[in-house]
């Protein structure tokens, strides 16, 4: 079994802002940029599993083989993340890694709109801590020292694993295949849709409260940071001011639809159901994505 190992974009920690309340406020936003397209494969927004944080990956085809037809997807079963699934070398570029070479069907909606309160909740509760742990200062600094920041979301897309594609993925593997066995078993557990948003835009900022000696530690930090080059998962920039922005280089994966199959060696009751709903909801639990 391989390890599920999740490498954050921008890790959202549970300081001030509960997770419910995160939880709650990306449900209702993102419900309401995609309107009627939750609808699809007659499923709801709730039935979808919301990520603690936003990730670059394991979304749509991650799979998940538990030793039983029926057990719930962990982290002591997950067999693998969406590209090495299929065999695939992830892009550069955005919008090819938004379709995934053909196996995604994407709707796309409007901005995800926050009022100032809830980008105060969010970006004070969740973002600032996080980006203080990433740049390697404790969120105990950012706060003493008055720091703060702000928080942008871009475009909200819903996508739905393509049927037709996965079931001629599925017929090619060879019997050997751990997926294939899975398959054939009816122990298959695969995430068939999630939502992700093409935006990510973080400002942090010093106030009258900063001192100069605080403003220098961030330097330094962010410095050190940035000196690591190719492991940047997100771009940084410095204004003259002293703020800092930080951009998602990647659309990143907010919710998940995890299913497992309906019976054994079938991806469907009926072969020719293009559609998911009669695999059954499954739910991958909070601390095996972190």
């Amino acid at each position: 079994m391989r390890r599920l190992s999740t490498f954050m974009l921008v890790a959202i920690g549970l300081v001030s802002c509960s997770g419910k309340d995160y939880t709650e406020t990306m449900r209702s936003q993102v419900k309401k940029a995609l309107g009627s397209q939750f609808t699809i494969e007659k499923q709801d927004v709730k039935d979808y599993q919301w990520l603690t944080y936003p990730t670059d990956n394991f979304g749509i085809g991650t799979m998940y083989i538990p030793e039983t037809p029926g057990a719930q997807p962990s982290a002591t079963n997950f067999e693998c993340d969406t590209w090495e699934c299929f065999g695939l070398i992830a892009p550069q570029d955005p919008q090819s890694r938004l379709e995934l070479q053909g196996y995604a069907a994407v709707g796309t909606g409007g901005a995800i709109k926050l009022t100032q309160q809830q980008q105060n909740d969010l970006a004070f509760g969740l973002v600032l801590p996080s980006v203080a742990e990433t740049i390697g200062l404790s969120s105990d600094f950012m706060h003493s020292n008055g720091f703060s920041a702000s928080l942008e979301i871009g475009k909200a897309h819903i996508r739905i694993l393509r049927k037709g594609r996965m079931r001629t993925f599925l017929d090619g593997l060879p019997a050997t295949d751990e997926k294939k066995k899975a398959f054939t078993d009816g122990r298959l557990v695969m995430v068939i849709s999630d939502v992700v948003i093409d935006g990510l835009n973080v400002t942090i900022a010093p106030s009258s409260k900063t001192s100069v000696s605080a403003k220098a530690e961030l330097d330094s930090k962010v410095g050190e940071y940035l000196a690591k080059g190719s492991k940047l998962q997100f771009s940084l920039t410095r204004s003259q001011s002293g703020s800092y922005n930080l951009v998602a280089a990647r659309p990143v994966i907010v919710a998940v639809l995890p299913k497992g199959q309906p019976g054994p060696g079938v991806l469907s009751a009926d072969q020719e159901n293009e559609g998911w709903e009669d695999w059954r909801l499954r739910k991958i639990q909070s601390n095996d994505l972190n």
